[in-house]
């Protein structure tokens, strides 16, 4: 339903007079803050434990390394395509959908590198402290 919203707010943005970047911005933090929500609502040990298993994989070589945080670093491994596409989706939000691809992409110099290393480095270091213990 979530998306179904935020999908019809962009397509019809024109209609309801909003930008068109308003619909995926608020899904985004909708998502984003169901996520973080503190409340005994909407399986707070599901999110809970998410958040907590993804702290353990990118804070890796401090804490013992489980199924489960070995389990979520090769499921953050595969989603380093979506990780990479994730920078031209703020990009184009922040510039607008007209913008052209010059901009966006000339604004990569850094951050791609960084973001496709990141996971392997997590699971690197998973590597490392797995043969430590």
């Amino acid at each position: 339903v979530l998306w179904a919203m935020g999908a019809l707010a962009f397509f019809f943005h024109a209609a309801l007079r909003i930008a068109d970047t308003t619909g995926p911005i608020a899904l985004v933090a909708t998502y984003l803050g169901i996520i973080l929500l503190p409340f005994d609502v909407l399986k707070r040990d599901s999110r809970r434990w998410l958040v907590r298993v993804v702290c353990r994989g990118l804070l890796a070589p401090l804490f013992a390394v489980s199924f489960e945080d070995f389990w979520m670093m090769d499921q953050l491994m595969s989603s380093t395509v979506m990780l990479l596409d994730l920078q031209f989706f703020v990009c184009f939000l922040s510039n607008g959908r007209d913008s052209t691809d010059s901009i966006c992409v000339s604004m990569t110099y850094g951050i791609r590198p960084v973001v496709s290393c990141l996971p392997a480095w997590c699971r690197f270091w998973q590597c490392m402290r797995r043969y430590h213990d």
